[in-house]
């Protein structure tokens, strides 16, 4: 059983998993690791994917080197902007001799397998393999395989049912997340608040709505005033201030899904903290990306929740929001092909 059990409507999906056993369901979505693992994905885009070689050169340097081959300040914060857990992931790999591309395809297999079984119940086996079949999603499992797995293990997290025998390891583990990627932060900030909003039955839609939309605002603003200096204090590796956002096309799409959900809170997804998330999320990396702010890895991470909330969006909004999907994921092969 999962969380979004005791919110979201029964699916078939989920019924037949109960009386027929897990076997199935498991079964799919191992077919589907074994395919975003075994498809030749950089023949298909025509280019390799930079972050497997940046890894793997990693690997190597902690095997010659040790982990004396990188520097980090010896406390909690250091540990977290050093995203430590990651490194001695790497550094487990490196003194067991293991092939890097073996370790890499490894952590592909278990984040599409998570990703997938998270997705499914709201959606189907099938259409939730669709769905992630998409450039954004291939290329977060396939390449920057460290969000991936984060963020996969976060979902695995979030959906254990409440009566889980190891219930007490889930939140120390969501906290450890943000040491395999700092962007876990603000998902875990994103994931209280929509479980905060969600519990509160004194809300209205409408309000909710507005509660959503002008965090998402608020967000922006506080980040794009505030980010770039603490990233400089914080001696960050990322380089924030060369930047370079999404074309308005190609976060246009994200922004109508984001008022499209927002426009569709009513009482049947109130209780929904994946509906909350899910509309904070594409407002705010649209709004992020427009202001040349890294928002949208954001929304690329989110892709497996924004699309297990659609199901609750109001049936007319819902054929709209379905129809512009549909198109915008022909366009994006398009040009990841081209």
């Amino acid at each position: 059983m999962s969380v979004s059990a005791t919110t979201l409507p029964s699916s078939p999906v989920i019924t037949s998993a109960r009386r027929n056993g897990a076997l199935a369901p498991e079964l799919s979505s191992i077919a589907f690791a074994l395919f975003i693992v075994f498809m030749p994905w950089e023949w298909v885009r025509g280019d390799e994917f930079a972050d497997l070689v940046n890894y793997t050169t990693r690997i190597y340097d902690l095997r010659d080197y040790g982990m004396r081959a990188f520097q980090w300040e010896n406390s909690l914060m250091g540990w977290l902007k050093f995203e430590y857990l990651w490194f001695a992931l790497l550094g487990f790999v490196a003194r067991m001799n293991l092939e890097p591309d073996v370790f890499l395809s490894s952590v592909t297999f278990v984040s599409a397998f998570l990703t997938h079984r998270f997705l499914r119940q709201y959606v189907g086996a099938l259409l939730a393999a669709l769905v992630l079949t998409n450039p954004i999603t291939i290329d977060l499992l396939s390449s920057q395989v460290r969000s991936a797995l984060a963020f996969s293990i976060f979902l695995a997290l979030v959906g254990t049912g409440q009566s889980c025998r190891f219930m007490w390891l889930r939140w120390p583990a969501l906290l450890a997340l943000p040491f395999i990627h700092t962007a876990m932060t603000m998902v875990l900030a994103v994931f209280a608040g929509a479980k905060i909003i969600t519990s509160l039955p004194q809300v209205t839609p409408v309000m909710r709505s507005v509660l959503i939309t002008s965090g998402a605002a608020v967000m922006v603003v506080v980040i794009a005033t505030f980010l770039p200096t603490l990233a400089d204090e914080a001696g960050d590796r990322r380089q924030l201030a060369d930047y370079g956002n999404k074309t308005a096309a190609y976060v246009m799409y994200w922004l109508l899904l984001g008022i499209a959900l927002a426009a569709s809170a009513a009482r049947r997804n109130a209780a929904s903290w994946e509906y909350a998330f899910a509309t904070f999320i594409t407002l705010f990396g649209a709004i992020a990306e427009f202001l040349s702010l890294p928002g949208f890895r954001f929304v690329a991470l989110a892709i497996p929740v924004i699309f297990a909330a659609m199901p609750l969006m109001r049936n007319e909004i819902r054929q709209g929001a379905m129809i512009m999907t549909a198109c915008y994921g022909v366009l994006l092969i398009y040009y990841w092909v081209r």
